[in-house]
């Protein structure tokens, strides 16, 4: 029995003695891996030794919403609200006690009266209106347009403040009459000279427009053919129209010969004069004819 278990000890350490010498012998002989060898290759089945150690990036990029557009999109304007814009903000109306008013018409029988800082002047028997906001107190200038009323009968008036001098000047301009209308050369006038008006009593009697007295501008054939061709775009006159007040002009060689008639445009006025300080002053007044 002894000896039975000493071969089996002895089989034993044989056996293991071999696989020993065995494994070292591979170990130093293992042939070099190739890449490609589907032998070398080892595919793990099992799922939990396949799924990543790392997890998933996943940035955190928002996409835009429906309100991210309301938010990043031009506020509109609600139209039930002005909008105040540099073109508004300069236009915006003043305070009602700064607003400049227009000078109102002089009703009819008084004429008109323009009250300055350092005069008041009158021209009775017109009437006359404005087109734009004048502040004679502050202004050195007025304009009007002639409503009704004579002008070339009537006068200037100083009602208050001394004035040294008066003085007048006009512009006149050719017309072409016609059968049916007459056509304006805006291009053909003159503007006289300002002329010392003689009056006493602060009243300064107006003379010298009459038509016949009117200076008149001068001209050519070639500027008068020009200057009704230009009157004739403004006035949106037919080219027959046109060829009409030509022909009407052919042998015309001075204003005052017909059908050229020299008219009335403007009148000016200008008023010189001190104020209670000993300081000069000069203020006009324009009117405008029709």
């Amino acid at each position: 029995m002894a000896k039975r278990t000493s071969y089996i000890l002895l089989a034993a350490c044989s056996i293991l003695m071999l696989a020993s010498c065995t494994g070292n012998g591979e170990k130093g002989h293992r042939a070099p891996i190739v890449l490609g060898d589907s032998s070398t290759i080892i595919t793990e089945t099992d799922p939990r030794y396949t799924h990543d150690l790392v997890a998933d990036l996943h940035p955190n990029i928002p996409t835009k919403t429906h309100q991210d557009e309301e938010e990043t999109k031009p506020a509109t304007p609600d139209s039930s609200k002005p909008v105040e814009t540099p073109a508004t903000a300069a236009t915006a109306t003043p305070v009602a006690n700064n607003t400049k008013q227009p000078a109102p018409p002089a009703p009819a029988g008084n004429g008109l009266t323009v009250t300055f800082k350092d005069v008041s002047v009158s021209i009775p028997g017109i009437v006359v209106k404005s087109y734009r906001p004048q502040d004679a107190m502050k202004a050195n200038g007025v304009s009007y347009q002639l409503v009704s009323g004579n002008i070339q009968n009537s006068r200037l008036v100083i009602n208050s403040g001394t004035a040294f001098k008066v003085s007048m000047r006009y512009q006149s301009q050719l017309v072409v009459n016609g059968e049916d209308n007459d056509l304006p050369l805006d291009n053909l006038s003159t503007t006289t000279d300002w002329v010392p008006v003689a009056g006493n009593k602060n009243n300064y009697p107006v003379k010298g427009l009459e038509s016949a007295r009117l200076e008149a501008p001068e001209f050519t054939a070639g500027s008068l053919r020009n200057a009704i061709s230009r009157a004739s775009r403004r006035h949106r006159l037919s080219r027959k129209r046109e060829q009409e007040f030509q022909a009407s002009v052919r042998n015309v060689r001075r204003a005052g010969q017909r059908p050229i008639s020299v008219v009335l445009r403007s009148v000016m006025w200008k008023i010189d004069g001190k104020d209670a300080a000993g300081k000069q002053f000069s203020k006009q007044i324009r009117v405008d004819l029709p």
